[in-house]
């Protein structure tokens, strides 16, 4: 190893920076506004952009760290009572065994993702310091990173053997790649309520459907299944839930000094009625995306588990079982699913991110009391409360159907992601 020849990227015939240059992000914006009533009370607003994606975390971040890894594997043997490997000469010339490990590079012409925002919506006053806002708001992502290996062999109904790799001396050689896509539509509804009469509210709806063959959030995208076959990962997802609603609100008790009701109530008197503010937070939302899974044999023969872990099973029905049948001991339709036959030479047929996970319910709250002591002192008491309807928001359930005794079963809840917070003023 310290006489390998170090080659500059100048020698190699590459850019100092490891990546040619990226010279086509253009990234315009265009924003319209309009009053069609010629009133105050009603805006129609519009707009459209693109939007570049830097890649300087991750994914070029990762370029100190680039480097190969051998693993070689020495018999020894004694003859007449010698070793045959000894110092000074603890290692032969030659390799016996051993495959070499390749870490993730990057594509050297790799371009910036983009993505493409466009929204439509609609605003209205409806009453004093109170308004509705209506919205589509959609996109489309292009160039999105993802990973693919290199070394992986052809489906095949031969098993595998590193003997049948492209580079058979290697193991898995990944390569960070663009080329996956994204589509987001979203209708949200609004309500908003200034803060009048004491009381400031919020409230919103969102629907979203959001499509994707790269469905992890990770800037240096997913490690998909089948290096040859991008397409087959278009599915849900995993992130975006399809429902949400979320109200906040806070209210200043009217009552006390300074307030509607008790105005000139005693010092004393204040000190124990007024200054009360409640507040809260109610959220209601679908559940996170999965799928099923299964471990213990490779039906492709490219050595898949190695690459991806846990790969997909067939889907031979839906799956997703009607609201009213779900329990925690029986998430989704363990029936809908099977595995592939061994001797086929091709991946499951189920997509990622096809079921759906439990949804949630966050009730917080909080109550604080202000407490004034003269011009200059002010003392504030607050206790924030979650979970207030005690209800229990359930983490995703067991998904390997090779182990049928618990597939589809919950056996847990969401930590703090589940709890919520209490709002305040």
């Amino acid at each position: 190893i310290g006489n390998t020849p170090i080659v500059t990227a100048r020698e190699a015939g590459l850019p100092e920076s490891l990546r040619k240059k990226d010279l086509n992000n253009f990234a315009p914006r265009l924003g319209v506004a309009f009053r069609p009533f010629g009133d105050t009370r009603t805006v129609i607003r519009g707009g459209f952009g693109i939007f570049i994606n830097d890649l300087i975390g991750a994914v070029f971040g990762s370029l100190r760290n680039i480097h190969t890894a051998s693993t070689e594997t020495f018999t020894n043997r004694i003859t007449a009572g010698v070793p045959f490997l000894q110092f000074p000469r603890a290692f032969p010339d030659q390799i016996i065994t051993g495959v070499a490990d390749f870490r993730t590079a990057n594509q050297i012409a790799m371009r910036n993702p983009y993505t493409m925002q466009w929204h439509f919506t609609v605003e209205r006053e409806v009453m004093r310091n109170s308004g509705v806002r209506l919205s589509y708001i959609g996109s489309r992502s292009l160039k999105i990173v993802h990973q693919v290996d290199y070394n992986q062999p052809r489906r095949s109904t031969v098993p595998f053997s590193p003997a049948g790799a492209p580079f058979p001396l290697w193991n898995n050689i990944f390569s960070r790649v663009n080329g996956q896509t994204a589509k987001y539509h979203s209708f949200q509804a609004e309500f908003d309520r200034r803060l009048a009469g004491g009381l400031t509210l919020q409230s919103s709806y969102s629907w979203t459907r959001n499509r994707s063959d790269g469905g992890d959030s990770n800037e240096t995208g997913s490690l998909i299944e089948d290096s040859f076959d991008r397409r087959r990962e278009y599915s849900n997802v995993q992130f975006a839930r399809p429902h949400r609603w979320l109200t906040t609100w806070i209210w200043e008790v009217p009552v006390g000094r300074g307030r509607k009701l008790g105005r000139n109530l005693p010092a004393g008197a204040d000190h124990l009625l007024g200054g009360w503010e409640l507040s809260g937070i109610l959220l209601f939302q679908s559940g996170f995306w999965f799928h099923p899974t299964f471990t213990g044999f490779d039906p492709s023969n490219t050595n898949a588990p190695a690459r991806s872990g846990a790969l997909r099973p067939d889907r031979i029905g839906d799956g997703n079982l009607p609201a009213g049948e779900r329990t925690i001991t029986r998430w989704f339709d363990a029936s809908a699913f099977a595995l592939p036959p061994r001797n086929e030479g091709r991946f499951g047929n189920a997509a990622p991110f096809i079921l759906s996970g439990p949804g949630m319910v966050v009730w917080s709250g909080g109550i604080q009391k202000r407490i004034s002591l003269g011009e200059q002192r002010r003392i504030r008491l607050m206790a924030n409360f979650q979970n207030l309807a005690n209800h229990p928001n359930f983490a995703l359930p067991a998904n390997n159907i090779s182990t049928p005794a618990s597939m589809g079963r919950i056996t847990g809840t969401l930590g703090t992601e589940g709890a919520g917070g209490a709002a305040r003023a």
